[in-house]
């Protein structure tokens, strides 16, 4: 139980807010090279 508890809290702080954003942000740069990776090899 202590531990959902510690991870709740962590999840609020900005830090880790603002590492979930860059994380985000990295995956949907990843996901969009990919795709125009995917689209020059179908040409």
């Amino acid at each position: 139980m202590k531990n959902i508890n510690v991870a709740r809290h962590r999840a609020i702080s900005p830090q880790a807010k603002q590492q979930m954003i860059k994380f985000k942000q990295e995956m949907a740069e990843d996901f969009l090279w990919r795709n125009k990776k995917i689209e020059k090899n179908q040409k």
